[in-house]
């Protein structure tokens, strides 16, 4: 489905080249299918709060950066809505085996690609690929991954740099 995702992003240089960019997002992921027995349609939406912690090379241009980078994520589903054919369910993430149930966590690898520009906003791009089954029900056999393409807009700010300094303690 086409769905949307709001959230916050930070950017911590690393080195010149190289950057931590962790994102908190709320999004939405689901499916549409039409079962050519019944014509029985169904749609679901599922929303989660996700982190992905990314690591991302970026190139200086006049203009502004060019970042590249991968990394996993870590997601928790929080609501979902399932239409069935007019009547409308609620999802629950209690991953019990049950038709409407999920499994609450959900984990995947992504890419991502983007411009960030000297004023601050930004555009990326990114595919995501679901590691985790979030179908607890065994007996159908059939696997749910929350896979998905993402094109973000946004805007950065703060242009300082962040650092981390770590201490040891004798």
């Amino acid at each position: 489905i086409v769905g949307f995702v709001m959230g916050v992003v930070m950017d911590s240089k690393l080195d010149n080249n190289w950057s931590f960019r962790p994102e908190l997002n709320y999004t939405q992921k689901g499916y549409k299918q039409k079962n050519a027995n019944n014509n029985l349609y169904v749609s679901t939406s599922l929303y989660y709060v996700e982190m992905p912690l990314n690591i991302t090379y970026n190139v200086g241009t006049s203009l502004g950066t060019l970042f590249m980078g991968a990394g996993p994520s870590v997601g928790y589903g929080v609501y979902g809505v399932i239409k069935n054919s007019g009547s409308t369910n609620y999802a629950t993430f209690d991953g019990a085996d049950k038709a409407n149930h999920f499994k609450r966590f959900d984990c995947g690898v992504g890419l991502l690609a983007g411009f960030k520009f000297k004023s601050g906003s930004f555009f990326s791009v990114g595919l995501s690929n679901g590691l985790s089954d979030i179908n607890p029900n065994i007996s159908d056999n059939t696997t749910y991954k929350n896979n998905c393409i993402s094109v973000k807009l946004g805007y950065m700010f703060s242009k300082k740099k962040l650092s981390f300094h770590i201490y040891f303690l004798k």
